[in-house]
């Protein structure tokens, strides 16, 4: 396969259209159509696609599988961490929302700081009953130099 061919390939891969991936790999725009309609006739074009396309449908698939897993298993933690009542504990709540933060990527690798020596500044707006509003900022502190906040 030329270069050409090859780049037609891969774009066909990813929009299934053979006009525009001709016109993407470098033929015509004038006769891309006839081009993509010829190019697909080559057995070994046809097979690279073919091949190409049912991968990316293996992958989207697991994709999607994995992240159906994912979210089945957020929502089972989300709903251990807000339950309330009979069967359920303040230790499983707290361990639910600690897998929930470290899925989310909250908390970074353990260095032995705390995560007061990465805290530089928070701000809280509170806003009272009557409308008013006040805001405080909090903790603001340098971190050492060449040390930023995992």
């Amino acid at each position: 396969m030329t270069h050409k061919q090859r780049l037609f390939v891969r774009h066909m891969i990813q929009t299934g259209n053979q006009s525009e991936s001709a016109r993407l790999a470098g033929y015509s725009p004038k006769t891309a159509g006839t081009r993509g309609s010829a190019l697909m006739r080559i057995d070994e074009i046809r097979a690279a696609v073919e091949k190409g396309q049912a991968l990316q449908s293996q992958n989207l698939i697991q994709q999607a599988a994995d992240g159906v897993d994912r979210l089945n298993v957020l929502d089972g933690l989300i709903r251990e961490a807000n339950a309330t009542g009979k069967g359920t504990t303040h230790a499983a709540r707290v361990s639910a929302w600690r897998a929930i933060g470290e899925d989310l990527g909250m908390f970074g690798k353990a260095t032995g700081a705390t995560d007061a020596d990465h805290l530089q500044a928070i701000q809280i707006r509170i806003i009272a009953p009557d409308g008013s509003a006040a805001e405080v900022t909090a903790g603001k502190r340098a971190l050492p130099e060449g040390e930023g906040a995992t």
